[in-house]
């Protein structure tokens, strides 16, 4: 039998290569869902340490600007002294 200049052989290898490359998209689209919940886990749970510790916590840019600070930061009596490695090296 032809179609389009194929024979029934020809169909039937190119629908198993079409079969398997879908089972390849469909493994790859699984372990990209499993890879993007395993981050928002550790994204909330790096929030959660960040949020939730008692030690003030700050984080700079490259270039010592401070980018965020947890509350702890904010507590009273808190000060916050900030040294770039900018800062120290010009002196």
């Amino acid at each position: 039998m032809k179609v389009a200049g194929k024979t029934e052989e020809r169909l039937i290898k190119e629908l198993e290569r079409m079969r398997q490359r879908l089972a390849e998209l469909e493994a790859s689209e699984a372990r990209r869902k499993r890879v993007e919940q395993a981050l928002r886990e550790s994204e909330e749970q790096y929030r959660r340490l960040f949020e939730l510790s008692p030690i003030g916590i700050t984080t700079l840019d490259m270039k010592g600007v401070i980018t965020s600070c947890n509350p702890a930061v904010y507590q009273e009596g808190a000060t916050l002294k900030v040294k770039s490695s900018a800062n120290t090296s010009q002196r």
